[in-house]
This record gives C-alpha cells, sequence and structure tokens, in this order.
C-alpha cells in the first residue's frame, strides 16, 4: 500500500492500483491485476528504447526511495504498450540510508535485461535521466505530505531514512548535470 501511495503522490503511475482489504479477519491488499508480461518471461524488443530506458531509471530511482531491496524479472512487468509496471513491495521501506549504487545500478544479467541491452563487462554505468516533472515533483513535496501519505503503512524512523534518501536523491540528480533530466513527452 506504501507503495502505491507515494507511486500515487510523485505521478509516476508503474505501481498498479492497490486497496486495503480483510479477508477472514486477515488485513491485506489486493492489487490490480497487470496484463502483460514479466521481465523473466519477456521475448519482445522494444519498439521505443529511449522511452524503455527512461522508465528503467524511474524505476531505479523509485525503488531506491522506497529502499526496495527485490527488484528482479519476476516483479517487473511489461505492459502489451511496453509501459513498465511494478508489483511485489514487500520487501521496501528497510533500514538503509544511503544509495545502492549511486542512483545507478550493477551491470548483471538482470539490470541489463531490463536495461534492454547487452552484456558488458565493462561498463560502469547505466545512462540514467529523469523526467523533470518527477524530479520537481519529488523537490517540491513537503516532509508532512510524504509522511501522509504513508503514515499508516511506514512507521517512525523508517519515514525519517525514506526523508533522508530523498535527500541524497535530490542532491545526487543535481550533481549529474542537467543531462540526467528530460522533458518527458
Amino acid at each position: 500500500m506504501a507503495a502505491y501511495k507515494l507511486d500515487k503522490l510523485l505521478g509516476i503511475g508503474m505501481v498498479p492500483p492497490t486497496v486495503e482489504r480483510s479477508v477472514g479477519g486477515r488485513g491485506g491488499c489486493l492489487q490490480l491485476w497487470v496484463t502483460g508480461s514479466t521481465m523473466d518471461k519477456y521475448e519482445g524488443s522494444f519498439p521505443d528504447i529511449e522511452r524503455w530506458r527512461d522508465q528503467v531509471s524511474v524505476m531505479w530511482l523509485f525503488d531506491y526511495l522506497i529502499a526496495n531491496v527485490d527488484r528482479h524479472l519476476n516483479n517487473a512487468m511489461v505492459s502489451p504498450r511496453h509501459r513498465l509496471m511494478l508489483i511485489d513491495h514487500s520487501w521496501s521501506f528497510r533500514d538503509s540510508e544511503e544509495l545502492r549504487n549511486d542512483l545507478n545500478t550493477e551491470v548483471n544479467g538482470t539490470n541489463v535485461r531490463l536495461w534492454g541491452g547487452e552484456y558488458d563487462g565493462n561498463r560502469e554505468r547505466f545512462p540514467t535521466r529523469y523526467p523533470r516533472s518527477l524530479i520537481e515533483r519529488l523537490r517540491s513535496l513537503t516532509d508532512k505530505e510524504i509522511r501522509d501519505a504513508i503514515d499508516r503503512y511506514v512507521w517512525g524512523w523508517r519515514q525519517k531514512l525514506l526523508l533522508e534518501r530523498r535527500k541524497l536523491i535530490l542532491g545526487r540528480v543535481e550533481s549529474m548535470g542537467p543531462e540526467a533530466i528530460h522533458t518527458a513527452p
């Protein structure tokens, strides 16, 4: 629920609609079924590889913000229109304050597959870039607005860690220079 609420607050639109439900007295949530394929099963190519890579960059930024340590090919889905959808955030909002891999991600088979490229052991970074609207939204939100969105699901010092990661992300994007920002169509 917290990942969906934060996705909505930021205007990302990658986490499918999610609602709280209770079944047999046990609380949980339901998420809209996403039509498409997990990246693990996806066999197509991306007609607009740059648009796809921009989505992957946003996924990595979002995962760093929420400290998701479990993004893999079975919880990143490709819609029939090549939209990246993020499911399964059960390993998110962890105890990490630092940004893993400096807003980028290590070069391994999983991440190369997400990137839609070929493995290159000499690659040090993926050229990530982010929509101006996302960075402006991340910058303009108040701590209270973020806390209000996730307060029922993420408590105390884990909220503080998320707010600290937001500062680190904004600082890192700033240090990357203007090429890190683009205006989405």
